[in-house]
């Protein structure tokens, strides 16, 4: 999957989300339906596109319960990669950072500590036993860098780019996927699609294959 193609499904998923399910004239949607269960299975597909002849090998949860037997915590990472019975690596998705403003960075920090506590331990993912990855990573891709004013976003960075095994990557800037209901031709026309971020995404996603 291109760097444009995954951009422009997402602006097309914001277009039809603001559109009743069962359109009726005398029905009038307010608030857009959420898209976030729609990006993890894209972000799943773009994972199996990367990986290609490789994905045989690798099992791709998508917004599953894990439950460590160090900890009574349950947690549900959007997309989880396993290869055999290692977990190693969790990603979640957001479409940008306008629900959290002020507190990404700490819980970054929060799913650090987890790191901590479950790296080279066992549990559960759905019903089936694994192993933690002494290597396991939480990654967090952010779709647009919009919504959010822009300095608080570069904190952000500079605060997540210290903290061990957690990695953030930012896909899109200066206009948003869902920019003032524009017409997805001209959101794509104005979007600037960072490629250097899309390669960061595929190598880390590519290390699943060989990480221990």
């Amino acid at each position: 999957m291109e760097n444009r193609e995954f951009v422009e499904r997402v602006a097309n998923m914001y277009r039809d989300a603001r559109v009743p399910i069962f359109p009726h004239p005398s029905i009038v949607r307010g608030r857009s339906h959420s898209i976030a269960s729609k990006v993890e299975d894209l972000f799943a597909r773009f994972v199996v596109d990367t990986l290609g002849d490789d994905a045989e090998g690798v099992t791709i949860f998508v917004d599953q319960p894990i439950r460590p037997t160090c900890t009574n915590k349950t947690f549900y990472p959007d997309v989880a990669l396993a290869r055999g019975d290692r977990l190693v690596q969790m990603w979640d998705l957001k479409t940008d950072l306008g629900y959290d403003r002020g507190g990404f960075a700490q819980k970054c920090r929060e799913k650090a500590d987890l790191l901590g506590e479950i790296r080279g331990n066992v549990g559960f993912l759905s019903n089936r036993q694994i192993n933690f990855s002494e290597n396991l990573m939480y990654n967090v891709v952010v779709v647009s860098k919009r919504n959010i004013q822009q300095n608080l976003v570069e904190q952000h960075i500079d605060e997540i780019r210290v903290i061990d095994g957690v990695d953030a990557f930012f896909l899109t800037d200066d206009v948003h996927p869902n920019f003032n209901h524009w017409p997805v031709a001209e959101i794509m026309g104005a979007i600037n699609i960072l490629d250097e971020e899309f390669d960061r995404v595929r190598q880390r996603v590519r290390e699943a294959v060989t990480q221990r």
